[in-house]
């Protein structure tokens, strides 16, 4: 893993075919993430880029958020098999801990 790591929050296209609560909409959300993170799991063990990501995971709200190399997030971006709705930068883990040591 290179020190060239980076946080993004990857959000999904979701399928609204109906009215459904924000709970609901949600849990929709985090089974759909959850797929997402099986299937990205897949594919790096398949192209070996395992080594590039230093981390994947589920929020709360139902994204994806993924620490890795830039060129992991320029691949998912071409990939038009992807559901992807958006893919944003997260703060970097120093600036993260600069705001709760208050330094």
């Amino acid at each position: 893993m290179s020190e060239n790591t980076h946080r993004y929050f990857i959000e999904l296209l979701i399928d609204e075919k109906e009215d459904v609560s924000r709970k609901q909409e949600t849990q929709m959300r985090r089974a759909q993430a959850e797929r997402f993170v099986g299937q990205i799991s897949e594919w790096l063990q398949k192209e070996e880029l395992e080594d590039r990501v230093a981390s994947i995971a589920v929020t709360a709200l139902g994204q994806v958020l993924i620490t890795c190399e830039q060129d992991i997030i320029s691949k998912l971006r071409e990939d038009e098999n992807l559901s992807i709705a958006s893919i944003r930068p997260g703060a970097g883990l120093s600036t993260s801990l600069r705001r709760v040591g208050g330094n």
